[in-house]
C-alpha cells in the first residue's frame, strides 16, 4: 500500500474549517507523491458517545462526492470498534497501520481515542518519532466567530441561512425526488415542484427562501417554500415547494438539488388564495434582485 496523506476529523457537514484540513492533506499529497486520503467514521461520533445524532449539513453520498471531487479517497471505519483505542493504539493501528500515513492533516483542536486522551500535542511527538509529516490547522473563523457544524446548524434552523452558507463555504443543499402533489401551483399560475427533505437532514426554518435550483446540471434561480402551507392545506407533514423561474418542463421522478441563499419572509395563513397568489409573485419580483452565487 503506498504512503497516505490523511486528513482527520469528524467531517460532518464539510464546513469551511473541514475543507482547509482536506486541502492540507491533497497539497502535502502531491509534494510527497502520496496518496491523499480522509479518515471517515460509518455513523456521527455522537450517535454512540450521547446516543443522540445530529441532524446531517448534508447526506452520506454527497459527502463522499464532494470530498471525490475535493481530490481525496475516503476510508470509512466503524467508529464503535475505534471508539475504546487508547492514544497509542489509534496511532500505530490505525494511523500507522491501516491508514499507512506518511503524512497527517488535522485542526488543532482534534481529538483522538479513549476519553479523547490524544491532542495533537500527543501526535506532534509521535510523527516526529516515526517521520510522519504533521500540518495543524487553526480553527477558521467567519464573521468574528469560530466554525462549527454545531453553530451551522443553529444558523440553518433560525433562518440565518447567508451565516451558514459563510461557515459552510457553500451554499446549504438538499435533493430529492419531486413528487406529483395537488397541483396547486399551477392551479395559482405559479407552478411549482415538490420535494421531501430527507431524514436525518437538518431542518430549515419554515419560510420562504431564495433559491437556486439545479436541473440537468443547469442552475436557475428559484423561490423555495418550507412549510405546511396553511392557506390552502395546513398538513400536518413540512413541505418544500419551488418555483423555478425561467424554466418549464416535467421534473416528475427527477431529483433536482435545491440550495437556499437567503430567507425572503415568514410562513403565513392568507386570507385568500387570490391574496397568496399575489404574494407569491412578490416574492419572485425580489428574487429577481437578489444577486447570488
Amino acid at each position: 500500500m503506498n504512503k497516505t496523506s490523511v486528513a482527520l476529523g469528524t467531517f460532518d457537514g464539510l464546513h469551511k474549517g473541514h475543507r482547509e484540513v482536506i486541502s492540507q492533506a491533497v497539497k502535502t499529497a502531491e509534494e510527497k507523491s502520496f496518496e491523499p486520503t480522509v479518515m471517515l467514521f460509518d455513523v456521527h461520533p455522537q450517535s454512540v458517545l450521547k446516543g443522540v445524532t445530529p441532524p446531517g449539513l448534508m447526506t452520506d453520498e454527497k459527502r463522499e462526492e464532494t470530498i471525490h471531487s475535493l481530490g481525496a479517497k475516503t476510508v470509512t471505519f466503524e467508529f464503535k470498534r475505534i471508539l475504546n483505542l487508547t492514544k497509542e493504539e489509534f496511532f500505530y493501528n490505525i494511523i500507522s497501520g491501516v491508514l499507512n500515513a506518511g503524512a497527517v492533516s488535522c485542526g488543532e483542536n482534534f481529538r483522538f481515542g479513549k476519553n479523547a486522551e490524544g491532542n495533537v500535542g500527543y501526535l506532534k511527538t509521535e510523527c516526529e518519532k516515526n517521520g510522519v509529516i504533521l500540518s495543524v490547522l487553526p480553527i477558521v473563523k467567519v464573521d468574528g466567530e469560530s466554525v462549527s457544524s454545531t453553530k451551522i446548524r443553529s444558523f440553518i434552523q433560525n433562518g440565518e441561512i447567508e451565516k451558514a452558507n459563510r461557515m459552510l463555504g457553500r451554499n446549504f443543499s438538499f435533493s430529492s425526488t419531486v413528487l406529483d402533489g395537488k397541483h396547486l401551483g399551477r392551479k395559482l399560475g405559479i407552478p411549482t415542484i415538490n420535494q421531501l427533505i430527507g431524514d436525518g437532514l437538518v431542518r430549515p426554518k419554515k419560510g420562504v427562501y431564495a433559491s437556486f435550483t439545479t436541473v440537468d446540471g443547469k442552475k436557475y434561480k428559484s423561490v423555495t417554500n418550507i412549510g405546511l402551507r396553511p392557506t390552502v392545506e395546513n398538513t400536518l407533514n413540512v413541505n418544500c415547494e419551488t418555483h423555478i423561474l425561467d424554466f418549464s418542463g416535467n421534473l416528475y421522478g427527477n431529483n433536482p438539488e435545491i440550495e437556499l441563499v437567503s430567507y425572503i419572509r415568514d410562513e403565513k395563513k392568507f386570507e385568500s388564495v387570490n391574496e397568496l397568489r399575489e404574494q407569491i409573485k412578490r416574492d419572485i419580483n425580489k428574487r429577481k434582485t437578489i444577486e447570488s452565487e
